[in-house]
């Protein structure tokens, strides 16, 4: 069995009849597909998610000779019996910063449910299945979990399938926070199998950027990205879970963004950082002064700017 080519660039998309996440967890399909890897139990609810990640993979010609049939495997060229299967949803927060809403904001817990069955189907009930994610430090990684309804997901396949799928917050701290103030920190269990320090020296885009001095990252102290940011250092601390893994399967939240315009899947990855001080943020300052701290250079920018830097 050869591997799937990873410098394959296509692109599938599928129109929903409905635009809507199901509301009754686990998500189960609403359609008797004959590869369904369990008993069928058909919700009378319409599950547009899993026929959109479904016809998707269709659309993408994986395992194109059994479609259709109960052999249909479409990630058979992925992932191989008894490997270790890691899903990295979106989790940064449980909800919007300004209101309670979260559906629009990190990863939906269909989604991940629909692709899980046919990575477990791809596993033939054999290996290890990971979701992690490293969410912003300030947030509730249990609150995530209740409202994209992991846990009932997890569960379900204890409950079908004596299946173990281990869930993993690779923050090793979580900040509670008043407005901008850091009022407490509190020590995580991070990873398990620990993290790896890559050095990109060279090869990284820093590697000839002349304000690398002025690199900012999560948490006031500058000093110690721009410390991993110098010298010919550019160093990250990568969640060795996600290293070690032998499949990653990226699931973003396709969203607007501040600073990067949109979040995407390359943005989708900074929650594999273990420290994200490793991961500069911005260059402080205005435009005028050479950072994208902030989007223009008027004087309340810069005053805010040098303020921080007196007030940390």
């Amino acid at each position: 069995m050869s591997r799937f080519d990873l410098n394959n660039s296509q692109v599938a998309m599928s129109k929903t009849q409905k635009a809507l996440y199901p509301s009754h967890p686990p998500f189960q399909p609403s359609e008797r597909y004959p590869e369904y890897p369990f008993p069928i139990r058909v919700l009378t609810e319409k599950n547009c998610v899993y026929e959109a990640v479904r016809e998707n993979f269709r659309l993408l010609g994986l395992d194109r000779q059994n479609y259709g049939k109960k052999a249909w495997n479409p990630l058979r060229e992925i992932i191989r019996k008894g490997e270790t299967v890691v899903i990295k949803p979106n989790f940064i927060r449980q909800s919007h910063l300004l209101n309670q809403d979260w559906e629009y904001v990190i990863t939906h817990g269909s989604v991940i449910r629909a692709v899980l069955d046919y990575v477990y189907l791809a596993l033939e009930g054999e290996g290890r299945i990971i979701i992690a994610d490293g969410p912003q430090t300030d947030s509730d990684f249990a609150s995530i979990c209740s409202k994209t309804s992991i846990y009932s997901i997890i569960d379900f396949y204890k409950k079908e399938a004596d299946f173990e799928i281990e869930l993993l917050d690779f923050r090793q701290e979580r900040w509670i926070q008043e407005g901008n103030i850091i009022k407490e920190r509190i020590a995580l269990k991070g990873d398990p199998r620990g993290y790896t320090k890559i050095n990109l020296a060279g090869k990284s885009e820093f590697s000839s950027y002349s304000l690398n001095g002025k690199l900012y990252g999560a948490d006031y102290f500058s000093e110690q990205t721009v410390w991993h940011h110098t010298d010919g250092r550019h160093e990250y601390l990568v969640s060795s879970s996600l290293l070690d893994a032998d499949v990653v399967i990226n699931l973003p939240k396709l969203k607007t963004h501040k600073k990067a315009g949109v979040t995407l899947s390359l943005k989708n990855m900074v929650g594999i950082n273990g420290d994200k001080n490793y991961l500069p943020h911005f260059t402080e300052g205005t435009p005028s002064e050479g950072g994208d701290q902030f989007d223009s250079s008027g004087l309340k920018n810069k005053l805010e700017g040098k303020s921080r830097k007196i007030l940390h």
